[in-house]
């Protein structure tokens, strides 16, 4: 076994508890097995897990969920290169819509494949991409780490391509920060594997409890009948508006047998009523390709329905003998779901040298082990180091939110229980996640904000731009610091319940009403049923429906435990939450009880004269 104390040469902190046993566990099992690791949040994952990687001399590769979140680890590493004193380079990388100067330039939202596009079709005359060419960058570069943004601004500076400059720095790197669509995107990754040796080096998920999804949302597309018409427009043969007519037609006439929000539709039977063949898809394609070299012509984002109708349909062909995905319809639109995660992603492991999988709710591992195709690996699990107590959790026997919707006297109940939550934590910034945005909506029409109307209120809308959230999110930060305390109401599947952290006196107390489960529409019962048929029923279920909705909880719960000395109360508004109390963290199973909502008042009372906690 390597030497513990060689292995924290680059570890530029004092270790705090556990943070030792982390190590040793990583560095005795690193080169044997894939190494699977469960902290939680204000643990310090990354710094232990990136100080010791670094003495292997490997390349790291550094996986994250968004491309937003791929500085946090280049900024260890400036830590460790200043404090040490040594050489190791090592960039956050992103994508051409982050950093191509002619995308920034035109003021439309684009997603990877449209910036990808307008970047082929402009490179050979993009002035930036030639200056490049003539540019020595290495002494400036490799020196020390960079983050995207100190790469693009000295590219703006110089008139060179940032995006380019990027990849010609990757073989210099020891540690590339990336989202996971450099991994599991084939279309993305070849720019890295062209310059990086995967079979060499160290990949590591961070956050990867989201792997399941992740891969899920990346394999899947939609169409709709807004989108078609927008299509049919752009197509001029007559055979092409009467195939996407055909389409429409059958979108609208299957829709007429919803008894529900959506239905399953079994891809050969709509490749047999429309007359999907790979002759008109590809005629698609190539329609929306010419549509989209004549909107970067006129100074557009390169978007086409043609062309997005032309994929779609190739990706129903590709996959029509497929099991594991399927066509899912809804009023207005059809989508191909792809509900294979194992068998997807066990294709992708082999590529590495070693990976380390970490999250603070991977548990538990075997199972999320099993959910990602993994066979031999190192699992271990790190308790919170949070002082118990600090942390009081009850969960209402009273309150469930069990169903499509919850009872207007079921509402008004969750109201009232909020509204004493609320009094008894007036100094503190409080939240209410709720278990999804119709449950929320619920609360809001029964009173909720008036019951909170002491408070600034801040509530989550579905589908918000990012400026609005990042705005809501300062602004309820403040008030922790304000006379006038906030509460933060959103969806515990929304974007505040997992990414967002509220150190301190941020965030002290989360009422959680309901469990955030799927709703069971025809497309979760399809992906329930492909698990139960690959795991048994009893498992399959947990795996595809209970596990995730109890990993969203705990993500919710986490957002505001960062530090040793951090203070929560939570409330677990849903009695089914006994049942599954062994799913969740440490922190809330250790000091928690089951009590009557309206008893809630007494018990919190109890915690500012006897613990003097509130």
């Amino acid at each position: 076994m390597l030497n513990i104390n060689f292995m924290l040469e680059y570890f530029p902190y004092k270790l705090r508890e556990f943070q030792r046993e982390f190590i040793e566990h990583l560095i005795k099992n690193i080169e044997k097995a894939h190494v699977i690791v469960d902290a939680p949040t204000g643990f310090g994952k990354t710094i232990c897990t990136l100080a010791p990687l670094l003495k292997f001399n490997r390349p790291i590769i550094w996986a994250v969920r968004t491309g937003n979140e791929t500085d946090r680890v280049i900024e260890e590493l400036k830590v460790i290169v200043k404090r040490k004193d040594i050489n190791i380079f090592g960039l956050s990388f992103r994508g051409k819509k982050d950093m191509c100067l002619i995308v920034r330039s035109i003021k439309e939202e684009m997603d990877y494949e449209e910036a990808s596009f307008l970047c082929r079709v402009k490179k050979k005359k993009c002035k930036y991409y030639k200056n490049l060419k003539n540019f020595d960058f290495y002494d400036f570069f490799i020196k020390e780490p960079k983050l995207y943004s100190e790469i693009l601004m000295f590219a703006e500076e110089n008139e060179i391509c940032p995006y380019f400059l990027q990849v010609s720095l990757l073989p210099y790197a020891t540690v590339v920060s990336l989202s996971y669509n450099y991994i599991f995107n084939v279309g993305a990754s070849w720019v890295i594997r062209s310059r990086i040796r995967f079979k060499d080096s160290f990949l590591v998920i961070d956050e990867a409890h989201n792997l399941q999804k992740i891969i899920t949302n990346l394999n899947s597309d939609k169409i709709t009948i807004n989108g078609l018409k927008r299509a049919r427009k752009e197509v001029k043969e007559l055979k092409h508006r009467e195939f996407i007519d055909r389409i429409i037609e059958f979108i609208e006439r299957e829709a007429k047998n919803l008894s529900e929000d959506d239905m399953e539709i079994k891809k050969e039977k709509f490749v047999f009523d429309v007359g999907v063949n790979l002759k008109i898809t590809k005629e698609l394609i190539k329609i929306g390709e010419d549509v989209r070299r004549k909107m970067i012509a006129r100074g557009k984002a390169p978007r086409s329905s043609a062309y997005k109708l032309g994929n779609f349909l190739l990706r129903v062909l590709e996959f029509l003998d497929v099991d594991g995905t399927t066509l899912i319809l809804g009023r207005d639109y059809l989508e191909f779901f792809d509900m294979r995660s194992s068998e997807v992603l066990k294709e992708y492991w082999n590529d590495f040298y070693r990976i380390v999988f970490m999250s603070g709710t991977i548990s538990p591992i075997d199972a999320f082990a099993e959910n990602i195709g993994i066979n031999s690996y190192a699992g271990m699990e790190f308790p919170s180091f949070y002082k118990k107590e600090n942390v009081h959790s009850f969960i209402t026997r009273d309150l469930q939110t069990k169903g499509e919707d919850i009872s207007k006297r079921m509402a008004r109940r969750y109201v009232y229980a909020i509204e004493k939550f609320s009094d008894m934590m007036k100094d503190k910034n409080i939240a209410v996640f709720c278990a999804s945005y119709r449950i929320m909506n619920r609360l809001l029409e029964n009173g909720l904000k008036e019951a909170l109307k002491s408070r600034e209120i801040f509530v989550e809308k579905e589908g918000m731009r990012g400026d609005e959230a990042r705005r809501i999110l300062e602004n309820f930060k403040e008030c922790s610091e304000k006379e006038r305390k906030g509460v933060l109401i959103a969806s515990a599947q929304g974007r505040f319940a997992e990414g967002a952290d509220f150190p301190g006196k941020e965030l002290e107390g989360i009422f959680l009403v309901g469990i955030p489960f799927d709703r069971l529409t025809a497309k979760t019962r399809v992906y329930i049923e492909y698990y139960q048929k690959l795991y048994g029923r009893i498992k399959g279920r947990f795996y595809a429906y209970i596990l995730p909705a109890l990993k969203r909880a705990s993500q919710a719960l986490g957002r505001c435990l960062r530090s040793k000395d951090d203070k929560a109360v939570f409330i677990l508004g849903d009695s089914r939450y006994e049942k599954y109390i062994a799913f969740l963290p440490d922190y809330v199973r250790r000091n928690y009880k089951v009590v009557d909502s309206r008893r809630l008042k007494f018990h919190l009372k109890f915690l500012e004269n006897a613990l003097n906690f509130l």
